[in-house]
């Protein structure tokens, strides 16, 4: 008996040890507090999320503040209501309209979302349109949102093209400067979109 006792101990040392090894020198894990998150600037958000907001709908024109390429943040939970989904690039990548990207009053301050819309190309009665990563944030009780092109090129019957953020020829919003913050997403019932 005592031998198959100590040959247990030998196997369970053996297993620990191992185990910290790996654990030692596993490259993954939690970010450390220098801010090492991948290819992200930020952590991604994960404290609770406000349910559908009920703000008025994107207008198909409107324009936003230049974000992020990409975003660790979790899919945003669609503004309330059925939305349409409109076809962004020639291998047929659909996405939901920019009337799906979260508008007027959100719950948690801070929470922070983003998801993929397609924004019409030269009209809102387009069958195609831009794809564009939204970043959306709770600030103040209102949802606003920055956006960057994510695929698809539109081509308009005025020789010019549509850029991410709205402006003719790919150009960008000359009202947001390069520190420009997110527009509001009109929760006051005001006339800007963002």
């Amino acid at each position: 008996m005592k031998r198959t006792s100590s040959r247990r101990v030998a196997i369970v040392a053996a297993c620990a040890s191992a185990i910290a090894i790996v654990a030692a020198c596993s490259p993954s894990g939690p970010p450390e507090p220098s801010g090492d998150y991948g290819p992200y600037s930020e952590p991604p958000y994960v404290g609770p999320r406000s349910p559908c907001s009920t703000g008025p709908a994107h207008p198909w024109d409107a324009t936003f503040p230049p974000g992020p390429n990409q975003s660790p943040h979790p899919v945003c939970v669609q503004r309330c209501g059925m939305h349409p989904t409109m076809v962004w690039d020639e291998r047929g990548g659909v996405a939901p309209t920019i009337d799906a990207v979260p508008s007027g009053a959100c719950t948690y301050e801070g929470e922070a979302c983003s998801m993929v819309a397609v924004r019409p190309c030269c009209s809102p009665e387009g069958d195609h349109g831009l794809a564009l990563l939204f970043e959306c944030r709770c600030r103040g009780g209102v949802w606003t949102c920055a956006a960057a092109h994510h695929g698809g090129v539109c081509s308009c019957g005025d020789g010019g093209t549509r850029g991410a953020d709205g402006g003719a020829d790919g150009g960008g919003d000359a009202s947001a400067g390069p520190d420009a913050e997110p527009a509001d997403s009109g929760a006051d019932g005001g006339d800007e979109a963002g």
